[in-house]
């Protein structure tokens, strides 16, 4: 959902300092982090493939699907060794070749190549499932590709000049997703659910404000009765935050008023009937008709002002 600005400076502003300032938001036990995964890989007595992806130097990256680059060396015998990656969230995983040291290499080495594949992966046929891959072999070489929550994937990393024994460390990293569950009708205190896959803590912002440290559940109190908009990111325990905010709207309504109504529809209810009682004991039958009909509009004003609190929970 769009965010809405609301032409109140005064308002906001002060919404925004009671936010900042303590006491909007209530907290919440975070959970842990994990989004980032370390995959230590060994070539050593690793599986034998023939041939290998061919190294277009071309990385993948989110949001444009990379063409399977096809294959090459065909007859050549190669190592290559898996691992699997659970996404954590849907949107972007960007996969790092942080180190392989291969043969005599002891700080870089352009023979190990990783490729992403999405299920399982057959080195009978290297092109089905490939979601992406490095483009090039050298370290801290990042890729980007599009993954599904829950989704499993297959890191494959495999020799690309000779078969050798390689030790290879890749490194998978999400953003946290954040989600804001909607709110529906008006609230006095309106409070907003806030999640994330790998959420540790989250960054909120009211009506377009700077955006604040923050937990779930979110309870807005301080606002001028009307709609509202909420922005929030979401921060993962290593400090990384959701570069896409997730952003809704609510409405704030104020009991004070049918609070008051109630209280003095109630107290005008219990005076008509104590009119009509004593209406009753005169045997006048002006004053009972006369008495009944102030009941009758003290309960139907009793009935709409409760309907009015009812129509704003706290």
């Amino acid at each position: 959902m769009n965010l809405t600005r609301r032409p109140r400076a005064h308002a906001t502003a002060l919404a925004i300092i009671l936010f900042m300032l303590g006491g909007l938001l209530a907290s919440v036990a975070p959970s842990a982090s994990a989004h980032t995964d370390t995959k230590a890989i060994s070539l050593t007595n690793a599986t034998t493939q023939s041939g290998r992806v061919f190294r277009d130097a071309v990385p993948s990256a989110c949001g444009t699907p990379k063409a399977y680059p096809g294959g090459t060396n065909g007859g050549t015998t190669y190592n290559y060794s898996t691992s699997t990656y659970v996404a954590v969230a849907t949107g972007c995983l960007t996969v790092t070749r942080v180190s392989a040291d291969c043969g005599d290499a002891t700080t870089d080495s352009a023979n190990a190549h990783v490729v992403l594949y999405g299920g399982a992966y057959n080195p009978a046929d290297q092109g089905a499932n490939f979601v992406g891959d490095q483009g090039s072999s050298n370290n801290a070489s990042s890729f980007g590709v599009d993954v599904t929550a829950g989704q499993t994937y297959t890191v494959v990393v495999s020799n690309t000049s000779a078969q050798a024994n390689c030790s290879v460390q890749v490194k998978l990293e999400q953003d946290p997703d954040t989600k804001i569950a909607p709110l529906t009708g008006t609230h006095d205190t309106p409070t907003l659910t806030l999640s994330g896959s790998d959420a540790n803590t989250y960054q909120c912002s009211v009506d377009s404000g700077a955006f604040a440290p923050c937990t779930s559940p979110a309870k807005m109190s301080g606002l001028s009765v009307g709609q509202h908009s909420l922005a929030v990111k979401a921060v993962d325990a290593d400090g990384k935050v959701d570069a896409t905010p997730a952003t809704t709207t609510f409405d704030r309504c104020d009991r004070a008023k049918p609070t008051a109504d109630v209280a003095a529809a109630t107290k005008a209810l219990k005076k008509a009937k104590k009119q009509l009682k004593a209406a009753k004991k005169s045997h006048q039958a002006q004053k009972i008709k006369k008495a009944k009909k102030k009941v009758k509009a003290a309960k139907k004003k009793l009935k709409a002002a409760k309907a009015s609190l009812a129509a704003c929970p706290a």
